[in-house]
């Protein structure tokens, strides 16, 4: 994970979480700046499943604030799919 601050193209909006089944969640990133990778999450009741991390550290941080939105329980298992 990279530190690296790389400002997003000016017309590029936030990042969403979305539901795709219940407790399936989808953090989508805007196309249109550096290393755009598709991450998700599983919520369930004792903890939450991270597919995958962002490709900066910046961008994780932003991902785990996401996910805390969502849900009040840790992340307990990261699966790293690259």
């Amino acid at each position: 994970m990279s530190s690296s601050a790389v400002p997003a193209p000016a017309h590029v909006g936030p990042p969403e979480v979305v539901e795709v089944s219940a407790g399936v969640f989808a953090y989508i990133q805007p196309d249109g700046s550096w290393w755009i990778n598709n991450t998700g999450f599983l919520a369930g009741r004792r903890g939450v499943v991270s597919i995958d991390a962002c490709s900066t550290e910046r961008r994780t941080r932003a991902y785990l604030d996401a996910i805390a939105r969502v849900s009040n329980r840790p992340v307990r298992t990261l699966v790293n799919t690259h």
